[in-house]
């Protein structure tokens, strides 16, 4: 799809009600983010999920995405198969913290990313006041969980063993799944 179709997208998105939308093994572009974001804007497009799927956006297309959540006031945020990076990470990271976004979940599905992604999703959680890590097929290892450790230590996060949850000190309760619980209690005690 053209570029200017993303922004036409928008309009339907609006027009259907629709709450979710995935963008899927698409070519996603920072000038088709720019587009869809520029068509959530002009026609008040409230989303509440979106998710990116197989898709390599180039890392600056990660920051401009913090722009089309802004814009259509997006609460979830899912990377399906997207070959997550450290830098892929911190343009979110950047983005969050320029656009004040607030996301109530943010999902890594399926990807391998290595460890140092990690310790970047605490600050994306802390950056947005984030509720929930949904973490699938991770392949998570003890090195990445230890990553996640200690972003929550770096970040001020309160890590305790508590029904496989991660507790911050403003009773914000990111649940993350596929955490191996006996190793989240044995290096919070």
């Amino acid at each position: 799809m053209p570029s200017d179709a993303y922004s036409e997208l928008a309009a339907v998105v609006q027009a259907s009600k629709c709450a979710f939308v995935s963008f899927g093994n698409c070519d996603l572009s920072n000038l088709k983010l720019e587009c869809f974001g520029k068509g959530c804007k002009e026609n008040q497009v409230s989303l509440q999920k979106l998710g990116i799927r197989e898709n390599s956006m180039k890392e600056d297309g990660y920051e401009i995405l913090s722009d089309v959540l802004k814009l259509s006031g997006c609460k979830e945020l899912v990377f399906d198969r997207c070959c997550l990076t450290k830098t892929k990470l911190q343009g979110v990271s950047n983005g969050c913290q320029i656009q004040n976004i607030q996301l109530q979940t943010l999902g890594i599905v399926d990807n391998s990313m290595k460890e140092d992604g990690y310790e970047i999703l605490v600050h994306i959680l802390k950056l947005s006041d984030c509720k929930e890590l949904l973490l699938a097929d991770c392949c998570l290892t003890k090195t990445k969980l230890q990553g996640v450790l200690n972003g929550c230590r770096d970040q001020n996060i309160q890590v305790r063993h508590h029904e496989q949850s991660v507790i911050s000190e403003k009773t914000c309760h990111p649940k993350i799944r596929n955490f191996s619980s006996s190793y989240l209690a044995s290096k919070t005690t």
